[in-house]
Parts: structure tokens; sequence; C-alpha cells
């Protein structure tokens, strides 16, 4: 009876035994499958994103990293890594598009007068065209213009760069606006246009570089003039709000429409705004913001119920 008893206690320690080990492999098994499954789930997006990368990396700019539906609604490390690279990627896209654009627009800008200058050139060596002094005059001043255009790229890169070296001192802002209102207003007065100005009573003095923001200023007038339609105004305003001094300047016009809203301080914008052939780089707006912002000031573009301005802070 005791001999019985003993071989029943070991046939259990061996189930036990047999169970127990079972039980491991079961439970590895499900470790394992567990550790596939992660792997998987995490290693796939990190695959896209590799393969988006080495695209983007050979100048493919629109390489995106695939978010599959899980992913979009997950809100993990990976998950984020994935949206981040999405968003270099559509700047990265965007600078390029940029960037070919300013090219291309350098390009067409310059080929004009160079064009021009050219075959005048010729035509003078050839004798087709009489080397007199207005002959001359019309030469220099196209030679003026690529020097304009030049001397324009070469501020607009230095102040979006911040390597624009500013002279600051106190500047009395009524002076700079009597000055520049009389300058143009030989202009104004030739167009058939009204240009106005409005004055604080007392002083107004701010810390800045006094020739760069007459620039600003010339640049924002010389745009509204070529706007306003004959029998028009132009207001030239100056007023001090919460310690901060604001420009505006604002025609009577068509205004601006919602693209050149969002896109008129671009580089050579091309739009229904801007009239090419009437003078000028194409880069005022673009310049004067930049050299509004390197004086730690803002600028921006609005239209009214009867045209456009434009509020310098």
């Amino acid at each position: 009876m005791q001999a019985r008893q003993l071989s029943g206690t070991s046939l259990d320690v061996d189930q036990i035994r047999s169970l127990f080990v079972f039980g491991l492999v079961l439970l590895f098994t499900v470790l394992s499958l567990l550790a596939w499954w992660s792997a998987r789930r995490f290693a796939r997006p990190l695959t896209h994103l590799s393969a988006a990368a080495n695209r983007l990396t050979s100048g493919d700019f629109t390489a995106r990293a695939a978010l599959s539906r899980s992913l979009t609604r997950r809100s993990d490390e990976t998950a984020r890594l994935l949206r981040d690279f999405n968003v270099m990627a559509a700047s990265l896209e965007r600078l390029e598009h940029e960037r070919r654009y300013s090219v291309a627009a350098i390009a067409h800008e310059l080929r004009t007068p160079v064009t021009v200058l050219r075959g005048r050139l010729e035509a003078v060596r050839d004798g087709v065209l009489p080397a007199h002094p207005q002959e001359l005059d019309k030469l220099i001043g196209h030679a003026d213009l690529l020097s304009e255009l030049i001397e324009d790229l070469q501020l607009l890169s230095l102040a979006e760069a911040g390597e624009l070296r500013l002279e600051l001192g106190p500047v009395e802002m009524q002076d700079v606006l009597i000055r520049l209102h009389a300058d143009h207003l030989p202009t104004a007065q030739a167009q058939g246009v009204d240009l106005l100005l409005e004055l604080c009573p007392e002083p107004v003095m701010v810390t800045g570089d006094r020739r760069r923001l007459q620039q600003v200023v010339h640049n924002l007038l010389t745009n509204a003039l070529r706007h306003t339609p004959p029998h028009g105004t132009v207001w030239i305003k100056l007023e001090v709000e919460a310690g901060a001094v604001h420009i505006e300047i604002h025609n009577t016009g068509t205004g601006f429409t919602a693209e050149a809203l969002n896109r008129a301080f671009e580089r050579f914008y091309s739009g229904p705004d801007r009239e090419r052939g009437r003078g000028g780089s194409g880069l005022g707006l673009a310049i004067s913001k930049s050299l509004i912002e390197v004086h730690g000031g803002c600028m921006r573009l609005f239209n009214t119920e009867t045209g456009a301005g434009c509020r310098s802070r």
C-alpha cells in the first residue's frame, strides 16, 4: 500500500513538472510573438522613415514618411517623429520652390535690361544708332537699372541673414516723413494724385538707421503712388500707440487680392497688384519688410473700404 502511494506521488510530480515545462514554453512563445509584433510595429514606420530620408537627401523634396491609420491616431515618440519629419520635408520643399522661383525671377529681371543694353550697344557699334548724348543716357539708364537690382538683392540677402549693419542713432520721424512727402509730391501732382501727410502734434523720436528708415518709407510711397489711379489719394500717417510708433501709408484704388496679401512680400512676386514695366526691381516690399524687422518691428498689408494700406511698427 505504501509503495502505491509513493508511485502515485511520483506520477503527480512528473505531471506537474511537465505542465511547468509546457507553461514555460508557452510563455516563451507568447513573449516571442509579442516581441516580434512590437519590433514589427516600431520597425516598419522607421523603415518607411529611412526610405523617405534617403529620397530627401537625393533631392526628392516630395518625399514623405508613410503614416498608416493607426499611426495617425497614435501619440507616441515614433508617430511624432514621422509627423515632424513630414513637416520638415514640406518646409524644405517650399524653400526649394522659393529658391527656384527666385533664381528664375532674377534671371528674368536681369535678362531684359541686359538684352536692351546689348542691342543698343551693337546698334551704336554698327552705326545703326548714332552715339549722341541722348542715346548714351539711355544706355546709362539701363546700366543703372542693373546696378539697382544687384544692390537690392545684396541688401535683401544681408537683411534676411541678419548681417546688415545699421548705423543706429536718434531719428525724428516727423522730419523723415516731411522730407519724403516733399520728394514725392511732384510725382503725385504729375499723376493727379493728392499726397496727404498727417503727423503727431508732439515730436516722435526713435532709435534706428535714418537712411534705412527713409528707404522703407520711400519704397512704400513709390508702391502706393504706382497703384493709385488719377484723382486718387495717398495718405501718410504717423501715430504713437502704447509707446509704439506706427507709420501707415494707404491709398485709394482696387486694393490687394487675397493672393497678393499673402505673397506681396515675396521676392519678385508677380501678381495682378504688380505691373511690370513701370520701374523698380520688384523687391521694394520685401526689402521694406526686412528692414523694419531688423529694427525690431513688423509690417503688414491690409485692404480698406477705398483701397489698400500698409502699417509698420
